[in-house]
Formats: structure tokens, sequence, C-alpha cells
């Protein structure tokens, strides 16, 4: 946004998850977004405002189902790092540290 007050929506997009998104970060062209009971997904940013966020890869702590509910998952993720890691919270089985590789770091 560069006005708060000429605000317009340019594009929307859709995981295709049933499961609940939340605590959504940036850094650099990712997205990583915490999704419940579908766990982490990294997205590719480059193409947003045309409305397109595709996944790149997917971390699930949760895989007993996908459903959009609050049983377990991801509660949220951490992608700032020097590293590159990725910390990853769940509601129920503890913390997980990632180091994507390949296009998704």
């Amino acid at each position: 946004m560069r006005d708060l007050d000429n605000i317009s929506l340019s594009a929307t997009t859709d995981n295709g998850q049933t499961s609940i998104g939340h605590n959504q970060y940036t850094e650099g062209k990712r997205v990583y977004a915490s999704n419940y009971t579908t766990g982490l997904r990294v997205l590719d940013s480059t193409k947003v405002a045309d409305g397109q966020l595709p996944e790149l890869g997917f971390f699930d702590v949760y895989p007993e189902n996908d459903n959009a509910t609050f049983e377990g998952g991801t509660w949220s993720n951490y992608p700032y790092y020097d590293s590159k890691s990725v910390a990853v919270s769940s509601i129920d089985r503890g913390l997980f540290v990632l180091k994507p590789r390949g296009n998704l770091g």
C-alpha cells in the first residue's frame, strides 16, 4: 500500500488447502505461511500483484488430516535467521528447525 486513503484490491489467491492459514511472513521473494493442520507452506511472491502465489514447498507437522480446525499443527514460523533456517512451532509437537533447499531458500 502506498496510500492508506486510496486502498484497492489488486488480486486474491487461494492455496487450495482446507486448513486455516495464518501468520504469514515475507523474507525476500518468499512467503512463509503457517496453516494449522497442513503445516508450513513456502510460497513465491514475485507475481503476487497478478494474483499468483505459487507454492514452492511445504512441511506438514500434522499429517493426520488437513481439517479446518485448531486440533493441532503449525502455530507460527520464523524465517529470519542468518543461516536461512526456518523455525516452525507446533501446537502439540514442539519446535522444528528446517533448512530449506533448492528454490525454497
